[in-house]
């Protein structure tokens, strides 16, 4: 959606920050667009209780690229569900949200709170703009501490689309291209934004194209990224789409031709294991088999059942029921797990990104451990309320977006994809 937060954040809450429309987009000069609303969440991490006394948040006035707004002194603070604070503005750009009543904190748990700025007008430039949020909270002493942190929100062309990432072989009413075929991505997407697809660690640039074709036939399975990404000066927000490309395995009687000769079981297996990655069931005959020239010989996905107890000299290959997967780059034992730059201690917890240690809180520990042990695997935030939380929470589930966001400021943005509707997902 366009709104990443800036790294380091020093606040004791966590925020997440959300636009409606997703992502902000611009209203072109003479024109008359509906006025955007951009929602701030606040919540403390697991287990604590946070006194917070004041928020000031601040946006860019202006009709810059850098700015969200011309008319900041026109967008409305509010409080959901409404009642505790008082909004106050210090500039035009500045509103300044305090407790109303009672004790001069409120006191924020996990359940969190939720602030809107609504009736913004968004400026006519595409580009990237910035929303400062600085909190201010009280200790049990009464000693009064300052935290900062920073949205970047990304302003698009009116209507942008940005989506629909598919093979094209689906609309030829194809299921998955063979193997050796050449593949064509098609998606939709607006002018506004550079757009880069990523496939096994090499990045094409597809900006101002809407279909991309492989540069090689793909051989195996494959996974597919479109990066789009809006820049101005230093900041920088990304989105991504991800689709999965499975190649289809050529059947036997394809492999072998109507003219071929026949094929004994070894010679069979042979050439299965030559084109493709499906793993093989043998059932050996009666009598004795050598593994060295069985139909087993040489595989590493044979799971090799009945007939008589093999007696020759050569050992027995280990048995395996499906081929090599992430499951053996990832075992679910492994005291270390290394995903490039980050690597994991799952029995430690010690986190460390580039060889420098992690400072993370122990629930974003317990997150990233959900994430790390399932990479691939999309968790929806249910599933992540009950696995970090114990099933022992009953406030907003939106928690679970807080912390997201927060870990990714520390691993990185681009290790957790969002998919709308279903959840979160690691990317190795």
């Amino acid at each position: 959606m366009f709104a990443d937060a800036a790294a380091n954040p020093s606040t004791v809450l966590d925020y997440v920050v959300t636009t409606n429309p997703a992502p902000l987009q611009v209203t072109p000069t003479g024109a008359t667009a509906a006025p955007a609303t951009i929602s701030v969440t606040a919540a403390a991490p697991a287990g604590m209780s946070v006194r917070l006394t004041s928020l000031t948040f601040t946006v860019g006035g202006g009709p810059g690229e850098g700015d969200l707004t011309e008319h900041p002194d026109r967008i409305h603070a509010a409080a959901v569900p409404g009642q505790g604070w008082v909004f106050t503005r210090t500039g035009e750009s500045t509103i300044v949200a305090t407790p109303d009543e009672g004790d001069d904190y409120v006191e924020v748990g996990e359940r969190g709170l939720l602030f809107e700025l609504t009736n913004v007008a968004v400026n006519a430039d595409i580009g990237v703009t910035a929303v400062t949020i600085l909190e201010e909270t009280r200790d049990d002493e009464g000693e009064a501490a300052e935290g900062r942190a920073q949205f970047h929100l990304g302003k698009c062309p009116p209507g942008f689309r940005f989506g629909g990432l598919r093979p094209t072989v689906l609309d030829e009413g194809r299921t998955s291209p063979a193997r050796g075929d050449y593949v064509t991505l098609a998606w939709h997407a607006s002018r506004g934004a550079v757009y880069t697809m990523v496939h096994e660690n090499t990045y094409y640039d597809v900006t101002g194209v809407r279909t991309w074709t492989t540069p090689r036939p793909l051989d195996r399975d494959s996974v597919f990224y479109l990066e789009a990404r809006l820049t101005t000066d230093d900041r920088t927000v990304t989105d991504y789409l991800q689709t999965y490309v499975t190649v289809a395995n050529p059947d036997a009687a394809t492999l072998c031709g109507g003219d071929s000769p026949r094929f004994d079981a070894s010679g069979l297996a042979r050439l299965i294991r030559d084109h493709t990655d499906v793993p093989l069931l043998v059932i050996p005959a009666r009598t004795p088999m050598d593994p060295a020239d069985g139909p087993g010989a040489g595989s590493t996905a044979c799971l090799a059942c009945g007939g008589t107890p093999h007696t020759g000299e050569h050992p027995r290959p280990a048995p395996r029921s499906s081929p090599p997967g992430p499951e053996d780059r990832v075992p679910p034992g492994a005291a270390t797990l290394t995903f490039g730059a980050l690597t994991v201690n799952t029995v430690t917890m010690e986190v460390r990104l580039h060889g420098r240690e992690l400072d993370l809180t122990p629930t974003q520990r317990k997150l990233l451990l959900e994430f790390v042990t399932e990479p691939g695997v999309v968790l929806s935030r249910s599933a992540l309320l009950d696995r970090v939380w114990d099933g022992g929470w009953d406030g907003d589930p939106r928690v679970v977006d807080v912390h997201v966001q927060r870990l990714r400021g520390k691993i990185g943005p681009e290790r957790i994809e969002t998919l709308r509707g279903f959840g979160y997902k690691f990317r190795p």
